[in-house]
């Protein structure tokens, strides 16, 4: 019973281990996803400026 009770905690522990690396993950995919929208949004104003360059 006790040998259980161990496991049973040993796993339980690892589930909030594993849970908690999936919350920081989601946490560090949001912000590159938030950079990375900004750099796209930078990029496509440089490109409209330098067409907007090329024409004069």
């Amino acid at each position: 019973q006790k040998s259980l009770q161990k496991e049973l905690e040993h796993w339980k522990a690892q589930e909030r281990d594993f849970q908690d690396k999936i919350n920081e993950d989601s946490k560090d995919l949001e912000k590159m996803t938030s950079k990375q929208s900004l750099l796209l949004k930078k990029k496509e104003e440089f490109t409209r400026k330098v067409r907007e360059l090329g024409s004069l």
